[in-house]
């Protein structure tokens, strides 16, 4: 799963991309987001934020919870949630 969602983040921009932060977005609603709901919503969703951690929206995971951020974008090797 985790190997899955760093192979995920390594693509999420493509080097042609007239506008990196929509194409950024898309990538994230369409790829990354269902993987957090699956797996991570339980405990870190609207009605429950273990640790201060939302993951259900890309802000939210980017602002992280009590221990800092949790997604660095475009940078899946210093995210601490990947």
């Amino acid at each position: 799963m985790i190997r899955l969602l760093l192979l995920l983040l390594s693509l999420s921009v493509p080097l042609h991309a007239a506008d990196p932060v929509a194409v950024d977005a898309e990538f994230f609603e369409k790829k990354i987001r269902p993987l957090l709901t699956t797996h991570c919503q339980d405990c870190h969703g609207e009605k429950k934020q273990k640790g201060g951690l939302r993951l259900d929206s890309r802000a939210a995971a980017i602002a992280g919870g009590d221990t800092g951020t949790a997604l660095v974008p475009n940078k899946p090797e210093i995210s601490p949630l990947v």
